[in-house]
């Protein structure tokens, strides 16, 4: 527990995920190529939902549809059925799945 009774993990006094961001784009410059599915598709999703941790979300959408090539084949209604994927993001989602189909 933190100071406050909360069980927040922290580091060093800060929240544990303080700067995830900042450090998964520092890795996607230096070696993108090494990232894993997942990963690629929590990057993508820092556009579509700026405030939230996309990482589960990214997730979610592997399990749900396999692989990362079917997220970006999924229809708009099927990728809304994924927890905390709602239109917005579908419809982006949807996008890059056009434009890496072509």
């Amino acid at each position: 527990m933190n100071e406050g009774g909360e069980n927040k993990p922290e580091t060093k006094g800060k929240p544990l995920h303080e700067g995830h961001r900042q450090r998964m784009m520092e890795r996607f410059a230096a070696d993108a190529e090494h990232f894993q599915d997942h990963e690629i598709l929590e990057v993508l999703l820092y556009n579509a939902i700026p405030r939230s941790n996309t990482n589960p979300i990214a997730h979610a959408l592997i399990n749900s549809f396999g692989s990362l090539a079917e997220v970006f084949r999924a229809s708009v209604k099927e990728l809304m059925l994924v927890n905390g994927v709602g239109k917005r993001t579908a419809e982006y989602i949807r996008c890059i799945g056009l434009c890496y189909q072509r």
